[in-house]
């Protein structure tokens, strides 16, 4: 909005009228239905003039008039948003609009007012589960979802159950996220991989429906990718290092010197335990037996 002009405002004295008055707009809307004015102690002591050619741009609501009808709250389209412009300060040399109740209710509202007009997330972290929904066609009972190339090499393609809807039979999605007890590693390593994912679905007629995902990596979470032992070497050359895979590793505890040894330090530890016992039996007092009949 193009300004012409600071104008200050003389102080009022003695009763006076509110200096502002709240427009149809939906960010002080619900003070218009108060039966008093809530800009009783509101005062404006500068304020930003706008220019006569500016107001008259198109897309332009005034939400609340300042002292003289001249706008105090100014709702414009910016793009694909919105921007609200207050033309005058918050000190005490404008105004003392920061200590009214009123900025409380006209800061909420405008924070929710603004962020309706947020665009839907264009991408999402790596991980996230893959949903695509499809409603008014009938779809075949498998769709087709794929997967980001590793490398150089090609993209994996993954085959999925449509699930129908049964309240509305033309509604139908495909979804995929991560099952760590029913997945195995590579297809987990697939879905954990940063690119574009794709979701196919083809209708009754033969026509083709695919929707893309977009997964990035956070700054703060780094490369998910594994590192190949190859590049773990490569990165440290100058430590001594030593790695031994999972299937190297497999069983072999049950092989190895320190099971052993467990094994006989419990065989070790259970005879003593039974010397124990015998010792303890021989060693305790036991109450004559007689043999015969009782006379």
């Amino acid at each position: 909005v193009a300004l012409s002009e600071i104008r200050e405002l003389p102080r009022p004295v003695g009763e006076v009228e509110p200096q502002a008055t709240a427009g149809e707009h939906p960010i002080l809307a619900p003070l218009q239905q108060l039966s008093v004015s809530p800009f009783l102690l509101l005062r404006v002591r500068k304020q930003f003039v706008p220019s006569q050619e500016s107001l008259a741009q198109g897309g332009l609501e005034v939400a609340a008039r300042g002292p003289g009808q001249i706008p105090l709250l100014i709702d414009k389209g910016m793009g694909e948003g919105r921007v609200v412009s207050l033309l005058t300060g918050l000190t005490s040399d404008w105004s003392n609009w920061a200590q009214d109740p009123t900025f409380v209710v006209l800061t909420l509202r405008s924070f929710g007012y603004l962020g309706s007009f947020r665009r839907a997330a264009t991408s999402e972290a790596v991980g996230s589960p893959l949903e695509m929904v499809v409603s008014g066609n009938s779809v075949l009972p498998e769709a087709e979802v794929l997967l980001p190339a590793g490398g150089s090499g090609p993209r994996s393609r993954l085959l999925r159950e449509v699930i129908i809807n049964t309240e509305e039979p033309l509604m139908s999605r495909i979804e995929v996220a991560i099952d760590l007890g029913q997945m195995d590693r590579d297809l987990i390593d697939g879905l954990l991989r940063p690119g574009v994912f794709e979701a196919w679905m083809v209708n009754s007629q033969g026509e083709k429906l695919y929707q893309n995902f977009a997964h990035n990596v956070a700054a703060a979470e780094g490369n998910l990718e594994r590192v190949t032992p190859r590049e773990l070497e490569k990165k440290l050359a100058d430590v001594p290092l030593s790695i031994r895979t999972a299937e190297a590793v497999r069983g072999s505890g049950l092989n190895s010197p320190e099971a052993a040894h467990s094994t006989l330090l419990m065989a070790l530890l259970a005879a003593l335990l039974l010397v124990e016992q015998l010792l303890a039996y021989s060693a305790s007092y036991h109450a004559p037996r007689f043999v015969g009949a009782v006379r």
